[in-house]
């Protein structure tokens, strides 16, 4: 697990479906929260509380807006 910087200030981790299956338990399947793919790797968007894979994840950062009211 490691953090990945980003242009707009997210939390982000990089997370490989081990990984997340072991900290979120047996109910996490590693499945992508918005395509339904199951990737070796993903991101964890914290603001979110959602795992994506690769693909998933660049589509929603080129879209994202961080506000600096939401940050507390």
């Amino acid at each position: 697990m490691k953090k990945v910087d980003n242009s707009k200030g997210f939390l982000v981790l990089e997370v490989s479906r081990p990984e997340l299956m072991k900290a979120f338990g047996g109910n996490t399947k590693g499945i992508c929260d918005s395509c339904a793919s199951v990737p070796t790797k993903g991101y964890y968007i914290a603001a979110l509380n959602q795992w994506f894979c690769p693909k998933c994840y660049e589509e929603w950062l080129s879209q994202a807006t961080r506000y600096v009211a939401d940050i507390p």
